[in-house]
């Protein structure tokens, strides 16, 4: 499993220009809505999965330590993705 701010790439997009990536949300991680998370151009936060339970976000969903992120970026903005937590 993924944890404290770990990176899985789980699909290339166009020949690379995107990708699905799944990063792990740190243990000591503050919860946070995700209207408050840092702004990353080019991202979207697509799903956050809880234990078995997958949600589908919206901006007052809160991300917990422990989440797991789904994300979708271009391939440029995925150097950038340690910037969201």
């Amino acid at each position: 499993p993924l944890q404290d701010g770990g990176h899985r790439t789980l699909a290339s997009v166009e020949g690379g220009k995107a990708v699905v990536v799944e990063t792990g949300v740190p243990e000591g991680f503050q919860p946070t809505q995700v209207k408050d998370l840092p702004r990353i151009e080019d991202t979207l936060i697509v799903a956050i999965m809880r234990g078995e339970k997958t949600i589908v976000p919206h901006g007052d969903h809160t991300v917990e330590p422990d989440d797991r992120l789904l994300l979708f970026a271009t391939d440029a903005a995925r150097d950038s993705l340690d910037k969201l937590l």
